[in-house]
C-alpha cells in the first residue's frame, strides 16, 4: 500500500472492482470539524449564559414589584389578595381594611430589641416612624381540589414597615386576628 495525496489508501486488497480500496487515514485530523463544534459549544455557553442574566433580572424586578408598594392601603390590600392566592382562593372581597393604632404599638414593643429586628436592621426610632399594623376583614371562596381551607369571613393583621430610602412600604408579617 502506498501513500496518495489526498490522505487515503490505494492498495490491491480484495475490496474493489479493480483491487483498489479507499480508507481515511486514522492519524489526520479533521480541524474543521474541531472548529466547528467548538464554535456551537462556545455559542452556546453564551446563550445560557445570557438567558440566566435575563430571567435573573426579571425575577428581581417581578419581586421588587410585588411586594413595594407607595402607600401602606395598596400594600395592605395587596397581601391579603396575594397572600389568599397562594392559599387556593378564587375570590376575595376585603370587608374592612384599617390601620389599627392598638395592634401598631403593641407589635413595635415586641419588635425592638427582638432578633428579627436585629436581623432585618431595624432601629427603635425606624419602627417607631415607619411600621404599622392594619387590621383586614375579608370574605374567600377557596379551590378546594388546592387548599383545605373553609369559605367564609376571616381576619388579619398585616403588619407594614416603609423603606427610609424609597419610601415605599413591604409586608412584614402577618398575623390571625383575634375573631370579634
Amino acid at each position: 500500500m502506498k501513500k496518495q495525496e489526498n490522505n487515503y489508501y490505494v492498495g490491491t486488497d480484495s475490496a474493489g472492482i479493480f483491487g483498489v480500496r479507499a480508507v481515511r487515514d486514522p492519524f489526520v485530523t479533521n480541524t474543521g470539524s474541531r472548529r466547528m463544534w467548538a464554535i456551537i459549544i462556545a455559542i452556546l455557553f453564551i446563550t445560557a449564559l445570557a438567558a440566566g442574566i435575563i430571567f435573573t433580572n426579571l425575577l428581581r424586578q417581578r419581586y421588587l414589584e410585588r411586594y413595594m408598594y407607595p402607600t401602606p392601603e395598596e400594600a395592605a390590600m395587596g397581601e391579603v389578595g396575594k397572600g389568599l392566592i397562594s392559599l387556593g382562593a378564587t375570590q376575595t372581597d376585603i370587608l374592612e381594611l384599617r390601620e389599627d393604632p392598638e395592634e401598631t404599638a403593641r407589635a413595635i414593643v415586641e419588635y425592638i430589641g427582638s432578633e428579627e429586628a436585629a436581623a432585618r436592621g431595624w432601629s427603635g426610632e425606624e419602627l417607631r416612624g415607619h411600621f404599622l399594623a392594619y387590621y383586614a376583614e375579608y370574605m374567600a371562596r377557596y379551590d378546594h381540589n388546592k387548599s383545605v381551607m373553609n369559605d367564609g369571613r376571616a381576619q388579619m393583621y398585616l403588619y407594614l414597615i416603609q423603606d427610609a430610602g424609597t419610601g415605599e412600604w413591604e409586608a412584614v408579617g402577618s398575623a390571625k386576628a383575634p375573631i370579634g
